[in-house]
């Protein structure tokens, strides 16, 4: 019989993937929303 703990650990994994990357989009989006700007490059309030 199989273990089961490895397959609930690989799929908890990936939704923790999925929503820190949902976060990270909704982020961005947020950001374009407020500056209109997409480039990482321009980006003033990150600091020099």
């Amino acid at each position: 019989m199989n273990d089961p703990i490895p397959h609930a650990m690989i799929l908890t994994a990936i939704v923790i993937g999925m929503a820190l990357f949902a976060l990270a989009v909704s982020f961005a989006i947020e950001y374009y929303k407020l500056t209109g700007r997409t480039d990482i490059n321009k980006m003033k309030e990150m600091g020099e």
